[in-house]
């Protein structure tokens, strides 16, 4: 399993693309995929992958464009493409918002894939380049609020563990 914020994210998702057969599956907070990448990735057995990103994150915006790297949307279409995932299975579901932080989440959810994968994106609305459930690191100003509704640790491993090899 792999999993990073922000760079590590961009590195994980490299490492699943160059190295899927040792990879089980990948967790990405606060990263999506970068332009040139995603025209380079094309592993012959795609793994699970999720992505949790807030759609007020400075650093790596959710609506994509800065530095080269799609929105959280996009690179979420991509990996449905990668998976042979057929787009209308996506289920997408509110979670409880259950702090009153100024965020709430939606997760989609794919897992009607031709490669038996899955693919998630965790929209954090009103999030920052931070990690669920983990602590302000940084002041709001410089990189966004931090939602208490996910503890990403616990949802990532989870995930991990839907999907041992």
């Amino acid at each position: 399993f792999v999993s990073g914020l922000s760079d590590g994210a961009f590195m994980a998702e490299r490492l699943v693309c160059e190295l899927f057969d040792r990879i089980a599956a990948v967790a990405l907070v606060s990263g999506t995929l970068s332009n040139g990448l995603s025209a380079a990735c094309g592993p012959a057995s795609p793994r699970p992958i999720m992505f949790i990103n807030g759609t007020a994150d400075p650093i790596v915006p959710y609506s994509g464009g800065r530095l080269g790297v799609m929105s959280a949307p996009d690179a979420y279409a991509r990996w449905l493409s990668l998976h042979n995932c057929n787009a209308a299975s996506t289920m997408t579901t509110a979670l409880p918002d259950v702090a009153n932080d100024g965020t709430t989440i939606s997760v989609a959810r794919n897992a009607g894939c031709g490669s038996g994968g899955e693919v998630r994106l965790y929209t954090v609305n009103n999030g920052g380049h931070t990690w669920p459930g983990g602590s302000q690191y940084l002041p709001e100003s410089m990189i966004g609020k931090t939602s208490a509704d996910l503890n990403a640790n616990d949802e990532i491993w989870s995930f991990f563990s839907a999907h041992p090899r």
